[in-house]
């Protein structure tokens, strides 16, 4: 039988997940119905991005009835995706020390925004709380302005001199302990740590280990100033098409890097705050 018999189309699949999903919801929110075993683990099986929006979808008492639920298996990736409001509650009813190891397994803008969502005084347990050098990230992203580029940079990134070999290049990535989860360029950097070039992650893997890497990168990149406005950074990504963007400080050092899903979270917090409007 072809692949295609039998399986369901992608549109259909969809739909199904979302009467499944709000099934879910429907359920949970009836305070007078026990959850099954069945819906935690539906819960559990849910992608970050649709447990978040399950959560937010939720009445107050049935939401934290979920969180509770789910315990040390709530993503960190779901809290991060959760609005403000919404996580305000929410982190007020998690166990600090949860709490404390969701933040610092997330990305340093991501963690960033779940404390700025908190009060004051949250804020300092929660960072107390958390392993130091992630605490310690945390708070210098906090430093920034909040609708600046370093508000919502990585600081996680790959940078690798021009002299390097790519062979030397694919060792290093498999053996440091500190290459990011995601990214899809290798920022190529002078003696002053300043970017002076970026290779495309995909041509990296494709040329040969004794290639160099000054003679495939792409020279004078797009950075991005760690003090502009997110906007005039989504504005850049859009006109060059980038998928990431070096960040540099005054002295135009690189000290992160701006991916485009960093820019896709900015593109659509303006359009809501535009509605609110």
């Amino acid at each position: 039988m072809p692949w295609w018999e039998g399986s369901m189309p992608e549109s259909q699949a969809t739909d199904t997940a979302q009467e499944q999903r709000l099934e879910l919801i429907s359920r949970l929110a009836d305070a007078g119905t026990e959850p099954l075993a069945s819906d935690l683990a539906q819960l559990r099986g849910s992608h970050p991005a649709d447990l978040a929006d399950i959560i937010e979808q939720l009445p107050s008492e049935p939401r934290l009835r979920a969180v509770h639920l789910l315990g040390d298996d709530l993503p960190a990736d779901s809290l991060a995706s959760l609005s403000r409001r919404v996580l305000d509650k929410v982190a007020s009813t998690i166990d600090p020390g949860l709490l404390a190891r969701l933040t610092g397994e997330l990305e340093t803008d991501d963690a960033a925004y779940v404390l700025e969502c908190l009060d004051e005084a949250r804020r300092a347990r929660l960072l107390k709380e958390m392993p130091a050098s992630e605490a310690e990230l945390a708070r210098q992203a906090l430093e920034f302005q909040a609708d600046s580029a370093g508000r919502i940079m990585q600081r996680d990134y790959v940078a690798i001199p021009s002299y390097w070999t790519i062979g030397q290049v694919i060792d290093h990535l498999r053996d440091s302990p500190d290459v990011p989860d995601e990214f899809y360029a290798l920022f190529v950097v002078g003696a002053r740590h300043t970017p002076v070039g970026t290779i495309p992650l995909h041509r990296a893997m494709r040329a040969h280990r004794d290639v160099c890497v000054a003679d495939i990168m792409t020279r004078d990149p797009k950075v991005v100033q760690v003090n502009a406005d997110r906007e005039d950074v989504a504005f850049v990504f859009d006109q060059y098409e980038l998928t990431s963007a070096p960040v540099v400080d005054a002295q135009n050092r690189l000290i992160g890097m701006v991916t485009v899903d960093d820019v896709v979270d900015v593109i659509q917090e303006e359009a809501s705050e535009d509605m609110m409007r």
